[in-house]
């Protein structure tokens, strides 16, 4: 009962052990006031007091410290200093969002009378869940939503894979439900059954109803209860159950049922809510790791194995490592953290690839046998899939990652199994939780790691591993190239992205002792914006310099073809001649294909490069040569493709930022009217370098944040570091010289991955340095930047001519001749890395 008092206010609050009362600004633990300071008392306060919602940060700021200016670091304080007292599953963290109070308060009457006399005046609700139940890790949000869909549905199902928690989730809802249900709240345990004829006799024991042998015995024994009925682990029994649940359904209105599986019962009055994996952080930080409850399980279990345990800078990227390669699985995680005390965290680690005999025999003893190690539990949902499934199954661990329908039906068909049949087995094995389907503009499935894992040592068992590995290869080298010719660069890099590891995986085969090589030039020659799409070009540089020695006049024309295609459009400076004599290699071969497309694109990378190399004739001619190609029913993305290479010739090859700019408005409003964000986002980046070569530096800064505010860190990896270097000159230009630094030294090493050197942002460095003082470090740069040993690399553009003219001009007036000479000698001699090392040490 809640009693008001004069203020208009609850009394007072009780939660387990502990007893708030506001008024009094009293925390009781076991009858005893605690010690808290103030400021955690009010946080205290304000999450109870809305402990049925999330409670942002700024809420707190405000709730709090209403008249001060504090820290956010503060509202992490006091709760750490309320987790330490309440326990650490007291306030549940919700990532990016706030904070719940998780323990079910129950408003106290103060002037009720002593605390053991109102406790034996409380009926015990019926049922057979045990009284209180272990901390439950990361689940507060689905705990929430899977009430509310319970209290709407009669049957709701908890789908996931094994391990992932499904049980400790439907209890943790049930629990809170205790008391609804005159009847009580009943949980029957099926994983022990083989045979689905013991269902209904078990659940009518369970429920005390004596000797009930069938369905409609057990319905008219339940049709004038109100109770719930949890039914755990059915997934192996769904045949024998599904009858009963139903006429459980439709003739025993007050009973409820939630049940936990690995696929759903297909019922027409089942809610299905499928079970996410526990969150894991993506980046290595102490502060937040604790927050996502992957982490959380991991630490609780390891100190639970190890009481010394703590989760330190030293450790988190490990346990994060640990946890993200378990897939976020609490039973995974469960059984690593067990080996905390034996092997370590980094042991732990270091021993994933073997996580079979890593993770046994290392589960709790209390534990159904299946959950006592982690190849018991996969095999057991393995044993419940057709012949033909397991076969399916085997055949997708060769995946790294998700994958394509395409690419899976490619994979898994043979001549009993059709690709009709793969895609009826595939939605099998997604029912059943063994696949997982990534919702998104394009759907993709893929396998759990452990799955996987399980999945290749059963391909290594039947001696079939290099024949799928073969197929695997040959089906992301098809799928990737399977395309429009006139599919545009933006639909191009979403479709292909999501395909870099099985890329990686399958040039790893198709390049090794046992690969093929033939499959190697065309999966190579299918990467085409994938590498820059990922911001990795050096690592696609390193593929096509080991398959071009394979490409000569065996290879089939087409598969050539679209190889030096591919190498000519490499967004790569350290090779620039070879890519644009690739280029038109490229552009012969497709003239003798009859291509006009392929000829046109080739044209249009042999521009690019040649202007890059500061060779306007040769430029030029790759243009003249495009230009009649142009086919009006293209789509109008191509026109805009070839603006932008007429505005960097203009740029690069005559040198004259101006021209550039009005071509980079041109393929702007092109590229607008076509809806090719790809093309927008160069156009963008031709009008920031024109803005900074012509002396614009405010509109350089201006556009450079506009840009990084929209653009994902991934995305078009080599545009974006050159606008962080950019940028960071044009705030050199402002005086803001310590954002500049910061700039530059992020953009530094995205450019060596992105585009094989940072030697583009060498000028903009040495503008810094002389902007800092730095004057002899500066006139060193300028003798690196005047050798002429970069050979093949971009030519000096007038944006990087600026940052030269700027850092020399202050350098001439701040050194004499003599010394500045001296300090350009002792430069040339600089590699790359060298020069790079001198300017951020």
């Amino acid at each position: 009962m809640t009693v008001i008092d004069s203020r208009g206010s609850a009394a007072g609050y009780r939660f387990g052990r502990f007893e708030l009362l506001p008024a009094e600004r009293i925390l009781r633990v076991d009858g005893q006031p605690s010690r808290l300071n103030p400021r955690a008392f009010d946080v205290l306060i304000a999450l109870v007091e809305r402990s049925g919602r999330l409670v942002s940060k700024n809420e707190l700021l405000e709730l709090v410290w209403p008249t001060l200016i504090v820290e956010e670091n503060n509202v992490e304080v006091q709760i750490s200093a309320l987790r330490k007292l309440l326990g650490p599953q007291a306030i549940a963290t919700v990532p990016g969002r706030g904070y719940q109070f998780t323990l079910l308060a129950n408003e106290t009457d103060s002037h009720a009378g002593p605390r053991e006399d109102r406790v034996e005046q409380t009926a015990l609700p019926r049922g057979n869940l045990p009284a209180q139940l272990p901390p439950l890790y990361g689940r507060i949000n689905e705990v929430v939503a899977l009430t509310r869909l319970f209290e709407r549905h009669r049957l709701v199902s908890v789908v996931g894979p094994g391990g992932i928690g499904k049980t400790r989730v439907a209890l943790a809802v049930a629990h809170g439900l205790r008391g609804r249900y005159a009847d009580g709240v009943w949980i029957i345990e099926l994983a022990s059954l083989s045979d689905p004829s013991l269902v209904v006799p078990t659940v009518a024991r369970v429920l005390g109803q004596g000797a009930v042998g069938s369905a409609a015995a057990l319905v008219e024994a339940l049709s004038g209860q109100q109770l719930l009925l949890v039914l755990d682990n059915c997934e192996h029994l769904l045949d024998g159950i599904a009858a009963p649940i139903s006429q459980i359904v439709a003739r025993a209105p007050g009973v409820r049922l939630l049940i936990t599986s690995q696929e759903p019962l297909h019922l027409s009055e089942e809610q299905v809510n499928r079970l996410n994996a526990l969150a894991v952080p993506d980046v290595h930080d102490l502060a937040s790791a604790l927050s996502f409850g992957a982490i959380e399980l991991f630490v609780a279990r390891a100190q639970a194995a190890d009481p010394r345990f703590r989760l330190t800078t030293e450790n988190v990227a490990d346990v994060i490592e640990i946890c993200t390669r378990l897939d976020g699985i609490a039973l995974a995680i469960e059984l690593a953290a067990a080996r905390v005390p034996l092997l370590g965290v980094h042991g732990i680690r270091q021993r994933l690839h073997e996580r079979f005999k890593l993770l046994a025999s290392a589960g709790a003893r209390i534990s159904v046998p299946r959950h006592q190690t982690l190849r018991a539990a996969l095999e057991w949902s393995y044993a419940l899939l057709s012949v033909e499934q397991q076969t399916v199954f085997d055949r997708l661990g060769v995946f790294v990652g998700s994958f394509s329908l395409e690419a899976a039906q490619q994979v898994a068909l043979d001549q009993t199994i059709d690709a009709w049949t793969v895609l009826d087995h595939l939605a099998a094995l997604v029912d059943k939780s063994l696949v997982i389907v990534d919702e998104g503009d394009l759907v993709r499935y893929r396998l759990l790691e452990s799955s996987r894992a399980l999945a290749l040592e059963r391909l290594a068992q039947a001696g079939v591993i290099e024949t799928i590995r073969s197929r695997h290869a040959q089906a992301i080298a098809d799928t990737l190239a399977a395309n429009d010719a006139l599919e545009g660069p933006q639909a191009r890099t979403q479709r292909i992205g999501p395909d870099l590891d099985n890329v990686r995986a399958a040039a790893i085969w198709a390049t090794g002792p046992t690969g093929d090589r033939q499959i190697a030039i065309a999966l190579a020659g299918a990467t085409t914006l994938l590498w820059d799409g990922q911001g990795c070009n050096d690592e696609g540089d390193r593929l096509y310099r080991k398959v071009e020695l394979w490409v000569d006049s065996n290879t089939p024309l087409r598969l050539a073809a679209r190889f030096w295609d591919a190498v000519g459009d490499l967004r790569l400076f350290i090779r620039l001649q070879h890519q644009a004599e690739a280029a038109l290699r490229a552009a012969e071969m497709y003239r003798i294909l009859d291509d006009q497309n392929g000829i046109f694109r080739a044209l249009m990378s042999a521009a690019e490069k040649f202007s890059y190399l500061g060779d306007p004739v040769a430029a030029d001619q790759a243009l003249t040569r495009a230009r009649p190609l142009l086919d009006p029913a293209w789509p109008l993305w191509m026109q805009s493709f070839y603006e932008q290479r007429l505005g960097v010739f203009e740029f690069f090859a005559n040198r004259r930022p101006e021209a550039a700019r009005l071509h980079a408005s041109a393929t702007l409003e092109l590229s607008r009217r076509a809806g090719e964000r790809y093309m927008e986002d160069v156009a963008e980046l031709m009008l920031l370098m024109s803005d900074y070569a012509l002396g614009n530096f405010g509109n350089a800064v201006r556009r450079g944040r506009e840009y990084l505010q929209r653009q994902s860190p991934r995305e078009g990896a080599w545009r974006l570091s050159i606008i962080m270097a950019t940028l960071g000159a044009a705030l050199t230009g402002l005086g803001r010289l310590e954002e500049a630094e910061a700039r530059l030294r992020e953009a530094l090493p995205r450019l060596k991955h992105a585009t094989g050197s940072a030697s583009w942002a060498v000028n903009h460095v040495c503008f810094l340095l002389a902007r800092q003082a730095r004057l002899e470090d500066a006139a060193r740069l300028i003798g690196y930047i005047d050798t002429p040993h970069r050979a093949q690399t971009i030519v000096q553009s007038p944006s990087q001519r600026r940052s030269y003219d700027e850092a020399v001009a202050i350098l001439r007036t701040a050194l004499d001749s003599c010394r500045f000479e001296q300090l350009r000698a002792a430069g040339s001699g600089f590699t790359e890395d060298e020069a790079i090392a001198l300017a951020f040490r």
